[in-house]
């Protein structure tokens, strides 16, 4: 409670105050009263920012909800053919204009072309063994290296940990790399929030094939903004929402973060996406990463 001005000189009653203490007085309860004026308003405004950041969540399960409604609607009116007899052993590759993706989560570009190259070959070629055997090697160099394509390079083992479903190798993978995001002195703040992306993009992934749905649903949602990602994060988002509906589970029932990249934070709290108790993918290096 705030004190009166009255009570700091209680030998002076109202007839013994001098004009100036007596304006001073007003002047007091009136920056008072403005005071608890503006704290009651930013108190309404929170409020209202945490209803409609609730609301978007909704709004944004029903959409893809309705979408996927819609697209088994499609299938269900011009089935597709069932092909049988994949190939386990070499991971699919999807071609594009400018880079493709192997098995799924791993994208390949110009990014990772001159230091990833072989390693890359080696997992199209189904030699996976042989691609871990080398990303190891290829860490384990004395050579001076970016420490960016060190940073790609364990992104890259815990993406193809994840296609052997050797999840808990891809989390240790990522938790290094969020661990480096966070030291200080990291030389290349630029790359951030592509990296941090990615390596939310590998976790999802992760959550998603074990069971994590709500998990799952939130880290895609955060790799949506990382480039070359946001229609394959979109995808795995629907397919997300699409089990949800089939378990019975919300997907937007935990907390929702309207930017994932905030530019007035250089901390984004990973503990933001609903996380299992007891789940091999939580752990102290996932509860913040560094963001620009």
């Amino acid at each position: 409670m705030t004190p009166r001005l009255s009570n700091l000189f209680p030998w002076r009653n109202r007839s013994q105050r001098s004009p100036e203490a007596a304006q001073m007085l007003a002047l007091f309860h009136e920056v008072v009263n403005e005071r608890n004026d503006l704290d009651l308003k930013l108190k309404y405004a929170l409020e209202t920012i945490k209803m409609l950041q609730s609301q978007i969540a909704e709004y944004d399960f029903l959409l893809l909800q309705t979408q996927s409604h819609m697209l088994k609607k499609r299938r269900q009116k011009t089935p597709e053919k069932q092909h049988l007899g994949n190939n386990n052993e070499k991971p699919p590759v999807e071609t594009h204009r400018y880079h493709s993706w192997i098995a799924g989560i791993w994208l390949c570009s110009a990014d990772t072309f001159n230091y990833l190259e072989e390693l890359e070959r080696l997992w199209v070629q189904g030699q996976t063994q042989r691609a871990i055997n080398a990303a190891f090697r290829l860490l384990a160099t004395r050579r001076k290296t970016d420490v960016v394509n060190k940073l790609r390079c364990r992104l890259f083992l815990s993406a193809v940990y994840h296609s052997c479903q050797r999840y808990h190798e891809s989390e240790k993978q990522l938790e290094v790399v969020i661990e480096m995001l966070n030291e200080p002195d990291f030389s290349r703040p630029s790359m951030i929030k592509e990296l941090a992306g990615i390596a939310r993009f590998i976790q999802g992934c992760n959550w998603l094939a074990t069971g994590e749905l709500q998990a799952a649903y939130w880290a895609f949602a955060r790799a949506l903004h990382t480039p070359g990602y946001h229609d394959r994060a979109r995808d795995l988002q629907k397919e997300t929402v699409n089990r949800c509906a089939e378990e019975g589970v919300q997907p937007s029932s935990g907390t929702y973060s309207a930017s994932p990249f905030s530019a007035e934070s250089k901390k984004a709290d990973w503990a933001s996406a609903p996380q299992s108790q007891g789940s091999v993918h939580s752990g102290p290096a996932f509860e913040n990463v560094r963001e620009i």
